[in-house]
């Protein structure tokens, strides 16, 4: 076996290294090379007895600017594993030889024990090949025709204009303290709270016509803040004739002293009857794998996962 990049013209069997959604991966490519946000050069093949075994594709995040990998199968089941290994091996010796700086990627899988226990030797093979996982995140859902939930009546709320920027911005410094997400951590630690909130902030989408954003804090009956909410409604275009309103728990935080009282189940209550108000046809949101205690109130709230997701990350003065 040997791993090399593609020509162009080898777009159709590189397509078919994969396992699902080859329409779907080819018109990503062609898109991504007119764009030039990927290359076929940046696209590796597996090849044995002159057929491609398997693929894996490169592109330019369009936030970090890094490269990042977006597509990586085989169509061997038998050495699925070894090939992967070769093909994210070999490619990142290509890519340490021009001086590339970093290369991300986004390991997702369905979030059932049997989607899980299969990530695991993936996973294995990407750290030894010395990546670092660098966020580990759950995505949730919850459909509009889910089940209600209570009301709260135990906090008073107070919109963003009410309390004023100023406010409303201490106030989610505070409610990041201490955060179970360990990204939110690290950016405290290493840059202070304020300056992670207002990059935070300033990266939120625009309110525009299509946006529409519904930012509270929440206050108990002694008027202590007890925590914060940002929603977003945006609406998607499903079909020529109808918007899709998917609303989104955006942020959503308890200060460290109103902890461990259950108050987040009252203010992902207070989100849901607001973006469902508003007309949101469905919610999503994501937390921290390891924030067992927002997991656990969106499953109260009937919000289903539907993925689970590694960020790794390897800065290629590593060793490979």
């Amino acid at each position: 076996m040997k791993v090399r990049p593609i020509s162009q013209d080898e777009l159709e069997p590189f397509v078919n290294t994969s396992k699902v959604d080859r329409q779907v991966l080819q018109k990503h490519l062609l898109h991504a090379w007119s764009e030039g946000t990927s290359k076929p050069e940046w696209c590796f093949a597996a090849e044995a007895e002159n057929s491609f075994t398997g693929g894996i594709a490169y592109e330019t995040d369009n936030k970090t600017g890094n490269l990042a990998i977006f597509h990586l199968d085989t169509v061997d089941e038998l050495d699925d594993l070894a090939i992967k290994r070769a093909l994210i091996r070999h490619s990142l010796q290509e890519f340490r030889r021009e001086q590339t700086q970093v290369v991300q990627y986004r390991l997702s899988t369905d979030p059932t024990p049997e989607g899980l226990a299969v990530s695991r030797p993936l996973i294995d093979i990407v750290k030894e090949l010395g990546f670092e996982c660098m966020r580990e995140r759950i995505e949730f859902e919850r459909p509009g025709n889910s089940p209600s939930v209570a009301a709260t009546n135990r906090l008073a709320f107070r919109t963003r204009e009410e309390v004023g920027e100023l406010t409303f911005s201490q106030s989610f410094a505070l409610s990041f303290q201490d955060s179970l997400d360990s990204e939110i951590l690290k950016g405290y630690t290493e840059v202070g709270p304020q300056r992670v909130i207002s990059q935070y902030l300033s990266e939120c989408p625009k309110e525009d016509e299509r946006n529409a954003w519904f930012s509270e804090l929440a206050y108990d009956a002694q008027n202590d803040l007890v925590g914060v909410i940002m929603l977003l409604l945006s609406q998607k275009r499903k079909n020529p004739r109808k918007d899709h309103s998917i609303g989104c728990i955006y942020t959503l935080g308890v200060v460290p002293k109103k902890r461990g009282q259950g108050y987040v189940n009252d203010l992902l209550a207070r989100g849901t009857q607001i973006l469902e108000h508003e007309g949101a046809d469905c919610i999503r949101s994501t937390t921290a794998a390891t924030n067992f205690p927002m997991v656990n109130a969106f499953e109260r709230a009937h919000y289903k996962q539907t993925e689970h997701w590694w960020g790794f990350e390897i800065h290629l003065n590593s060793k490979i």
